[in-house]
């Protein structure tokens, strides 16, 4: 189960003022802009834990993969969009305890437009960490001649319920950098995330591409602006 710790992360003064909207081109902000910049890279310790597993089946919307106990991966309608796979990467990625702890403090202490920032800047690192781990798989699978599917995540996949995140962080062994499940399903600490991206001959695309297209999130989201 490979642990990955050395994964760039830094977004950008321009990323994070694009990731604002409208009120992001206010001089006046710019000092907190530089200041939540700075404390990303100061409190956030990106780690990501995966592991390549067969494909075993695909049977109705569910995935099942050759790994005991053989727990179905319930993704639903959007099936097709792993059902090439030969093997998939299962994964989590976390920021840490540390961004979250230093926002929750700065909300204590009445300092709101620092706090926001520095969450805006946790959310938008985690997702260049995810993206370094999609580089990764990319580079495994062209070693093998072979394309990759869409990167998935349940609950933000259209009919991939949230409840799954349980079997992920099981098979990616989210414990072993610091991830927890809420009886929710939520990941603690919360700038975490999951998913499974797939590998197999039978994928034309060389690159991990998103499901924006079909995320009920895709009006608003960072990404889409960037």
């Amino acid at each position: 189960m490979p642990i990955v710790e050395e994964i760039p992360f830094s977004p950008s003064e321009t990323l994070l003022f694009r990731s604002i909207g409208n009120h992001g081109e206010h001089e006046a902000l710019a000092p907190a802009v530089r200041r939540a910049l700075q404390l990303i890279r100061e409190t956030a310790r990106p780690l990501a834990s995966y592991e390549v597993i067969p494909v075993q089946s695909i049977e109705g919307g569910k995935l099942y993969l050759e790994r005991e106990p053989a727990t179905p991966l319930s993704i639903g309608p959007h099936i097709d969009l792993i059902a090439k796979a030969q093997e998939v990467f299962v994964y989590i990625v976390t920021l840490g305890q540390g961004p979250e702890a230093k926002v929750e403090e700065l909300f204590g202490t009445g300092q709101a437009l620092e706090g926001y920032l520095l969450d805006l800047a946790a959310t938008i690192s985690l997702g260049l960490a995810t993206d370094h781990l999609s580089r990764m798989v990319e580079a495994y699978a062209a070693q093998k001649g072979w394309g990759v599917s869409r990167r998935l995540s349940p609950g933000s996949l259209v009919g991939w319920p949230l409840r799954d995140q349980r079997n992920i962080a099981r098979l990616a062994q989210g414990e072993r950098i610091g991830v927890q499940l809420t009886s929710a399903y939520l990941l603690m600490p919360r700038k975490s995330v999951t998913g499974l991206i797939g590998v197999g001959p039978h994928y034309t695309e060389r690159q991990v591409g998103s499901v924006c297209y079909l995320c009920r999130l895709r009006e608003t989201c960072w990404r889409r602006r960037t």
